[in-house]
């Protein structure tokens, strides 16, 4: 019997190693979570707290998602910055953020849908990277803004 098994023991150590990058979002939920150890993220309680704190401490919260999804309902003082995953929306975030200075705290969101599918979030950080802000965080939204936010009770504005 033992030995039955230990060709497909063989088996799965041989392809095992390749599985993960066959499939890219395997490789994306490994990156994210790195991430998240590096301060990149942010949790939806986490922000609560900040929001509900002194309002000079509070970061500018940008829906960097569809606005369809910000129409639906959204975190209360967040600013519709355009989808990130384009270049209209990208040029959106841009003009949001003019004039904001280079060290305020800001932290961008979606909840389009499981955070490793987001086209949104990864775009819109590097974007406003890229113009020099450094105090930048994204919502951390695994599965998406009605089921991380709005389900578990968290504020709402429409």
């Amino acid at each position: 019997m033992k030995l039955a098994i230990l060709p497909l023991i063989l088996a799965g150590a041989l392809f095992a190693p390749t599985a993960s990058f066959a499939h890219p979002h395997r490789m994306t939920a490994k990156v994210v979570h790195s991430r998240a150890a590096q301060g990149d993220t942010i949790a939806p309680r986490q922000l609560l707290r900040l929001l509900r704190g002194p309002e000079a401490h509070r970061p500018l919260v940008l829906q960097v998602g569809f606005k369809v999804l910000y129409d639906g309902g959204h975190i209360p003082g967040s600013t519709f910055a355009g989808p990130a995953s384009s270049p209209d929306g990208l040029a959106a975030l841009d003009r949001t953020v003019k004039g904001v200075s280079r060290s305020r705290e800001i932290v961008v969101y979606c909840g389009c849908c499981p955070w490793q599918h987001c086209p949104n979030v990864q775009p819109a950080l590097a974007e406003l990277r890229r113009q020099g802000f450094h105090d930048v965080r994204a919502l951390y939204i695994p599965r998406d803004f009605y089921a991380d936010w709005i389900e578990q009770g968290l504020p709402v504005a429409r």
